[in-house]
């Protein structure tokens, strides 16, 4: 399977629109299993027309949904002799050299997931670089975590877990009185969103991503609160099941954070 690889990429870099290929997402992090897809980064400087993308697809593939724009463009499809899926983005090279500054440099925070492609960039796999700019970018972030960016996150992301008007906390309260199941959902997830950005920057660790965030703040970083897997896994499982439940979880998470923050003197 290696080998067809190699020969998939060096198909995508005949093509002049391509600065750079990874190889990213859970192989690139040795975290992959028998559910991983191969997740291929193309970073361009000019968009590759549908044909030229179909055309390379179908030489490794009879299965392929071509074009793709659920979320960000790109092709997805199975090679013919193996039961692999092939994930290719495509990302505007001058879009995340945008991006990386907006964050690393300029140090804004968002709602949740604030390193997350900072990480992707970081940890990629390189296979090609034509001009060397994404060797030159990825060492350039990989200097310790600015410790405004720390702060910003925080600053961010910890008012609205419970102490403003607008808080998660607040709007799942209410939700549970409404009965409003869908919402109680959403917003637990948009809670321990905004709980694990925390988590990951007082860690100074940047953000790996959507999946097994649990299991990698409990085997990867040492500053976590007490009782977080515990909190976190009967937080989820109560949704729909047991409100008070959901509510004392909640408090569980926030109490146990501050404590973690005080500690660290990341509590204004």
């Amino acid at each position: 399977m290696e080998g067809i690889i190699k020969q998939l990429i060096e198909e995508y870099r005949k093509l002049e629109e391509v600065e750079a290929i990874t190889i990213a997402g859970s192989r690139s992090a040795n975290r992959s299993d028998e559910q991983s897809d191969i997740d291929i980064d193309l970073f361009i400087t000019a968009p590759i027309s549908v044909e030229k993308r179909r055309n390379i697809a179908t030489k490794f593939s009879s299965n392929m949904e071509i074009d793709n724009r659920f979320f960000g463009t790109g092709d997805e499809f199975f090679l013919k002799d193996y039961p692999i899926e092939i994930d290719v983005c495509l990302f505007d090279w001058q879009d995340i050299v945008s991006g990386l500054k907006r964050v690393m440099e300029d140090y804004q925070a968002s709602t949740g997931y604030t390193t997350c492609f900072v990480h992707n960039v970081v940890n990629a796999q390189i296979v090609f670089d034509r001009h060397g700019e994404f060797s030159k970018t990825q060492e350039k972030y990989k200097t310790s975590y600015p410790k405004t960016l720390k702060q910003n996150i925080i600053r961010m992301n910890y008012p609205i877990l419970r102490q403003c008007f607008s808080s998660y906390e607040a709007q799942i309260k209410k939700a549970i009185t409404r009965g409003d199941l869908n919402s109680v959902n959403h917003r637990v997830t948009a809670f321990l969103a905004s709980y694990y950005d925390i988590l990951f920057a007082v860690n100074e660790m940047f953000h790996p991503g959507e999946k097994r965030l649990l299991h990698i703040l409990m085997h990867q970083c040492d500053k976590c609160p007490e009782h977080l897997q515990q909190n976190v896994e009967a937080l989820i499982q109560s949704v729909g099941v047991d409100s008070n439940s959901v509510l004392a979880c909640l408090t569980s998470l926030v109490d146990e954070l501050d404590v973690l923050l005080k500690q660290e003197n990341l509590l204004d």
